[in-house]
């Protein structure tokens, strides 16, 4: 059952990856969009500025690390679903300003879709994750810049998962 979840998840988003018109960076041969950053769960409280430098951020390690570990032959596009910062907002006290709290409760998560394809843009693979640092307050870097949590998430996945696309059965 859970991978029909998987499948369904995958062509949702795939419809996604080809019609969404959302902030973009590209670089090279990885493309990264941001879909509906209003509908995503975690970005209360966040300031417009800092949310486009969260989203530049993200898109960064995603080229940087994709470039280092997918082959050279492949081209990458990424669709951005989700984004729930670490921590949650306390909105308990009306007299006090609202102040971001870091509990193991609530750990940085990221959801996105993304499709490799070959230089002739064949479609090599199609897949969705979701990146999940629960271990975060054992390291816990800035409450100012939650990218930090993305940019490693990022590393792990790519050097985890995108150095196996080269070596799946793709025929």
């Amino acid at each position: 059952m859970k991978k029909v979840y998987s499948v369904v998840a995958c062509l949702i988003g795939l419809t996604a990856l080809l019609s969404l018109e959302a902030g973009e960076v590209e670089n090279g041969r990885v493309q990264v969009r941001f879909g509906s950053p209003e509908s995503y769960s975690d970005l209360t409280g966040v300031s417009e500025k800092d949310i486009e430098s969260l989203f530049a951020s993200i898109g960064d390690a995603f080229n940087r690390y994709s470039e280092w570990t997918l082959s050279k032959d492949y081209r990458m596009e990424i669709v951005v679903q989700d984004i729930d910062l670490p921590g949650w907002i306390d909105s308990s006290d009306i007299d006090l300003p609202k102040e971001r709290k870091f509990i193991d409760m609530y750990p940085p998560k990221i959801e996105f879709i993304y499709k490799v394809s070959d230089s002739n843009g064949k479609v090599i693979y199609v897949g969705y994750k979701r990146l999940i640092e629960y271990e975060y307050l054992d390291y816990l870097i800035s409450k100012d810049h939650p990218d930090e949590y993305y940019q490693n998430l990022i590393a792990w996945w790519s050097l985890k998962e995108l150095r196996n696309i080269d070596f799946l059965d793709v025929a």
